[in-house]
């Protein structure tokens, strides 16, 4: 007796450590793609070729010209992103006057929370439905400065095809395993595995989730494995890793019974 339960302990720690460095490696990936997306919209907000273009007067001489070299600048760096994206650049009042997809020029976007907190620093929105591209996206603004002063607001609409692939990648987790992303209002806002049509409608409260959250102010914990009920109601053993910038949980988990077979 002695010996199997120390067998199955040592099966049991094994299990959790991989199930920890996975919600590691796949949390600090996903924290890379978002500092990438944060540093693009960043250098293309500084460039001299777009604070030409909110500066110049549309009935100077170069103007088309400099509109074009603009449009150029913004539709190399969308077609650099693996996600569908749009970039758009607004005046001070919210319009498109340049966007990598035209149907957006000349749309009023000043409602938008990402806008208004791009006209004074980097913005950053969360998951959320956009109808003009019927998926559901992320939001980046910052905004262009001359001589201290804001012209303009650079923003980014994209898809969230690329943290999708990072977190659907289940190596090592069986036929069971399972990783997903929650919002800071505890909603999933990626596939689920077992449950369609789940993102922005599936709302979380397994005890991972719930540690996941209380872990917010130390940045450097890293749980080992623990065993809980899933949102099936089906016994599992998981691990967690907040995302400290977007107050994101990413959950790492694995049915029980796979796992100790």
């Amino acid at each position: 007796f002695f010996y199997y339960s120390y067998t199955k302990r040592l099966l049991e720690q094994e299990i959790f450590a991989n199930l920890s460095n996975v919600a590691q490696a796949r949390a600090i990936h996903v924290e890379t793609v978002l500092t990438d997306y944060e540093r693009l919209v960043r250098l293309l907000a500084a460039s001299p070729i777009l604070k030409g273009f909110l500066t110049e007067s549309p009935t100077a001489h170069k103007y088309i010209e400099i509109k074009a070299n603009a449009l150029e600048k913004i539709t190399l760096a969308s077609e650099a992103l693996a996600s569908p994206n749009v970039f758009n650049l607004l005046d001070t009042k919210g319009t498109v006057l340049l966007s990598s997809d035209s149907d957006f020029i000349g749309t009023d976007q000043s409602g938008c929370p990402c806008f208004q907190q791009g006209l004074t620093d980097f913005s950053v929105c969360d998951m959320q439905y956009f109808a003009p591209l019927k998926n559901n996206v992320m939001r980046f603004g910052y905004p262009l400065k001359e001589h201290g002063k804001t012209i303009g607001v650079l923003t980014l609409v994209i898809t969230p095809e690329e943290l999708f692939r990072i977190v659907s990648n289940t190596t090592g987790l069986g036929q069971s395993g399972e990783i997903y992303l929650t919002n800071k209002d505890h909603y999933m806002i990626t596939p689920s595995r077992f449950v369609k049509n789940n993102i922005l409608t599936l709302r979380i409260n397994t005890e991972n989730e719930r540690l996941c959250r209380e872990h917010t102010n130390d940045l450097q914990h890293m749980p080992e494995g623990f065993i809980f009920k899933d949102y099936r109601g089906i016994e599992v053993v998981g691990a967690h890793y907040f995302i400290a910038n977007m107050k994101w949980c990413l959950l790492a988990k694995m049915d029980l019974k796979e796992a100790l077979s």
